[in-house]
């Protein structure tokens, strides 16, 4: 039996991780959503080792991956329009595309997933931040996402 946290939050990663690659460009929509990019992460990776090691057998971490990657990206306009106006200091879309793939994920969360604690988006996407961030990147997609779930994890919108 898998373990289901293992599986849940390698499925996060893996569509942060897809998230990335749609942004820089370097795959097709369908090549994002099959995860065939994959790949070519695993063949960069061979001497850094810090992707989890997964088989194709592992289906329930891509389906959960595959799931979120649909959702992310069919909700990326609202996404953007709400994380947009938090970003202090420079456009957008001047974003680094790392940063931007983690606040996405995690404002999808918090606006479309009410099955997920406010604190455990931030953790999980903190541990992104530290792994694929700058060293400012931890504090400042914390302060948007708090701000994010300010807005719409109030009591009357799915939690207390």
């Amino acid at each position: 039996m898998e373990n289901k946290v293992f599986v849940r939050t390698t499925g996060k990663e893996l569509s942060f991780l897809g998230l990335y690659a749609y942004d820089i460009g370097s795959h097709p929509l369908p090549e994002i959503l099959d995860m065939s990019w994959l790949k070519d992460l695993y063949a960069y990776d061979k001497e850094e080792g810090w992707l989890p090691n997964l088989a194709p057998s592992d289906r329930g971490i891509f389906r959960h991956a595959e799931e979120i990657l649909r959702g992310v990206l069919n909700e990326l306009p609202t996404l953007d329009q709400e994380i947009a106006p938090l970003v202090k200091n420079r456009p957008f879309e001047r974003i680094l595309a790392v940063d931007k793939a983690i606040l996405r994920l995690g404002a999808y969360l918090i606006i479309f997933d009410r099955t997920i604690p406010s604190e455990a988006i931030f953790s999980l996407c903190g541990e992104f931040a530290d792994l694929y961030g700058e060293d400012e990147t931890p504090s400042y997609i914390q302060g948007i996402l708090g701000s994010l779930a300010k807005k719409w994890r109030t009591p009357q919108k799915g939690e207390g």
